[in-house]
């Protein structure tokens, strides 16, 4: 890929490590970073640094945030499944808690990504108008899989964009719970909900160089290769806010390109046959000459040494 966002890190990493490619220090994609998640006390992922309570705390961590250079603003509106005391389905921040940080995001003109599993803090985060919701997993008290559809018809009418964070882990899951990892996602493309590609990467078993695999799963889902490329390219850009800079190949836009043996419009797998990349317009080329993004654990590393996958997973590029 050419382009990663990063939705949570410890004591602005992410934003070092942006920088650091931006500089030409080290080499990696563009990245968009949000620094720590904004969390309760004792909430979901605290342990990244983001705990803010009361209204004025939670002002001042958005503006701390902007102060260091974050591009968008993390909000854990459910717990999640990686903190102890912690449930998906909890609903950690009221909507005028929300309402706030979604406020004080739009007076510095950033975008909110809300971390997002149960149906009620969905519901909590859509009325706040967030940019995307991530997971969006319609989770129960009971930790079961329930579609909202009037939820869904909100999200859309919002032109809100959901990251379901499908990766290629999904069939495995599908075999172990007996839960269809996003089954509900072909009823909300065709509702109008503007869907995105992410896979949470960074998280256990989820390495960054298997997001072709993930784009995979989406096929088996209903989709069509080409709705697929939209996700991960031209969708994906203006949820980013990189409409006008990058995700589709036209006069004006940075060269950010990847070559591949196949068309990945007839035959999606085609993308895991990578020959080159180009991110705005310099060439990327591995130490070992050659790509495999098939081969597990086989990281892209730089030749001064720096192991861009381990880069990437220590600033925990996806949200979790």
């Amino acid at each position: 890929m050419t382009t990663a966002r990063d939705l949570g890190a410890r004591s602005y990493l992410g934003v070092v490590v942006r920088d650091a490619i931006a500089a030409g220090l080290a080499r990696g994609p563009r990245l968009v970073t949000s620094a720590a998640p904004i969390t309760v006390t004792g909430g979901h992922c605290w342990f990244m640094g983001g705990e803010a309570d009361s209204e004025d705390d939670l002002r001042r961590m958005v503006r701390t945030h902007h102060k260091h250079g974050a591009d968008l603003i993390k909000v854990m509106s459910t717990g999640g499944n990686m903190t102890a005391g912690s449930a998906p389905w909890y609903a950690q921040f009221s909507a005028a808690q929300l309402a706030v940080i979604v406020e004080e995001a739009a007076r510095i003109d950033k975008r909110v990504a809300a971390h997002a599993h149960g149906i009620e803090g969905i519901r909590l985060a859509v009325e706040a108008g967030v940019s995307t919701l991530e997971h969006c997993s319609f989770v129960t008290e009971t930790n079961e899989r329930r579609f909202d559809e009037g939820i869904a018809a909100r999200i859309a009418a919002r032109g809100i964009f959901v990251c379901p964070t499908v990766n290629v882990n999904a069939p495995y899951v599908n075999e172990l719970t007996g839960i269809t990892v996003g089954e509900h996602l072909m009823t909300m493309h065709q509702m109008g909900v503007r869907i995105i590609a992410g896979t949470d990467a960074g998280v256990d078993n989820t390495p960054h160089h298997q997001y072709a695999g993930a784009l995979e799963y989406f096929v088996t889902l209903g989709f069509r290769p080409a709705e697929v490329l939209a996700m991960a390219t031209t969708q994906a850009a203006a949820a980013l806010g990189l409409e006008g800079t990058t995700g589709r190949l036209a006069a004006g836009y940075d060269a950010d390109l990847i070559v591949v043996d196949g068309d990945p419009e007839a035959d999606i797998t085609a993308l895991g046959r990578l020959r080159r990349i180009v991110a705005r317009g310099r060439d990327y080329v591995p130490d070992s000459g050659r790509f495999d993004v098939s081969a597990p654990g086989t990281p892209f590393a730089s030749p001064d040494g720096v192991d861009l996958t381990l880069l990437k997973t220590a600033t925990q590029r996806r949200q979790v």
